[in-house]
């Protein structure tokens, strides 16, 4: 008579089943949480543009068409882009800047948001962010990547001048929030790569990784114009 199965015996097979629905599973995760997200984000931005607009269609429509202001909004930042083109649209646009400009408060605003918006698209990116650096930020022993943006002299009165390097550190996934530290010169580190492996390593959350981060001088800033 053949000896009855003992239960220990089942259960390295058990053990194995869960590890494998447990790998099923967080692969599923891998996948589904960054698609949740993105339809989430393009959710909530689609209905931020739809709401601009959704006042003069409900006054002369009398309803809501949901994806009418996305669509409205789509065609005007087309049609200003368009315009904007030529020479007739390109003097519109500096009144509407200089105009822009007198205004105390949003004079900063407008300043800040086009000068980070011009870093981000690729226009004047050579003379926004100059160079990758890696600090050591928030704290000694743990590193962030940033980007040049200016150098300031810092006038310490006895204690003497200091050059600083004002370095911006964009926050990923949303490139446009981020923290600036001003660092002395021999306090941060030029790696050698572009501005765009930069942008790629820190808004990918370090996924799109160069493998290798090479000091292009070490310990110090990179010249600036």
């Amino acid at each position: 008579m053949a000896p009855a199965p003992s239960p220990f015996e089942a259960e390295p097979e058990n053990r194995g089943i869960l590890s494998a629905i447990r790998r099923i599973f967080l692969q599923g995760l891998v996948i589904t949480i960054p698609l949740v997200i993105t339809l989430w984000i393009f959710k909530l931005f689609l209905g931020t543009l739809d709401g601009y607009l959704d006042p003069v269609f409900r006054r002369y429509l009398g309803r809501h068409i949901y994806g009418l202001g996305v669509i409205s909004s789509i065609i005007t930042v087309f049609l200003i882009g368009l315009v904007t083109r030529n020479l007739v649209g390109r003097m519109i646009l500096t009144g509407v800047e200089s105009l822009l400009l007198t205004i105390p408060v949003v004079k900063n605003v407008y300043y800040a948001a086009k000068e980070l918006m011009d870093a981000f698209s690729g226009a004047n990116r050579s003379r926004i962010f100059r160079e990758v650096l890696l600090v050591e930020y928030p704290r000694l022993g743990m590193y962030s990547v940033g980007f040049v943006t200016n150098r300031v002299q810092f006038l310490a009165g006895q204690r003497g001048d200091e050059q600083l390097v004002n370095v911006y550190i964009p926050h990923p996934p949303n490139p446009t929030s981020g923290m600036l530290v001003l660092l002395p010169i021999d306090q941060v580190h030029a790696l050698d790569i572009t501005v765009e492996e930069g942008l790629k390593l820190v808004l990918s959350g370090g996924i799109v990784s160069p493998g290798t981060l090479k000091a292009r001088v070490s310990g110090t800033a990179p010249p600036l114009p």
